[in-house]
């Protein structure tokens, strides 16, 4: 099961009304860290892409990619999903432990997610990123 870390400023800002999931450009990063290791009180910390980017892998062919088709809906049991398209990295060779959301515009780090404790290798192969089917993130109102 993935280990998931949201930053506590990412909370603060969503309940502050200054990030749009819909409209705000967001990306998504492939990281050479592990959510364990790091700790998560270290982690909830993070406010942006800046203090954690040399985490990032490096490898030919790979670069962060956007989210695309953002989208939130909700149901009658007050559950907001924020979902997108899947994201497919081809013909890499790569070994990331997992991910980062991170908007664009401004480096806000969403939050972090960790594959498993080894690393998700693909050899001159297509990594891909399949969302929950309850979509990227699930935010529920009381």
């Amino acid at each position: 099961m993935a280990n998931v870390v949201t930053t506590n400023y990412f909370r603060e800002q969503v309940a502050g009304q200054n990030v749009s999931l819909s409209a705000d450009a967001f990306a998504v990063a492939l990281m050479n860290i592990h959510v364990q290791s790091a700790s998560e009180s270290t982690l909830k910390q993070v406010q942006t892409w800046s203090e954690v980017s040399a985490y990032e892998v490096s490898a030919a062919g790979y670069s962060a990619e956007p989210l695309s088709a953002d989208t939130l809906s909700a149901n009658t049991n007050n559950v907001v999903y924020w979902d997108g398209n899947n994201i497919t990295w081809s013909s890499v060779t790569i070994s990331p432990y997992g991910y980062t959301i991170y908007r664009i515009s401004d480096g806000l780090v969403v939050g972090f997610v960790e594959f498993t404790t080894a690393p998700q290798t693909t050899v001159n192969g297509d990594l891909t990123i399949q969302w929950n089917a309850n979509g990227i993130m699930n935010i529920i109102s009381p």
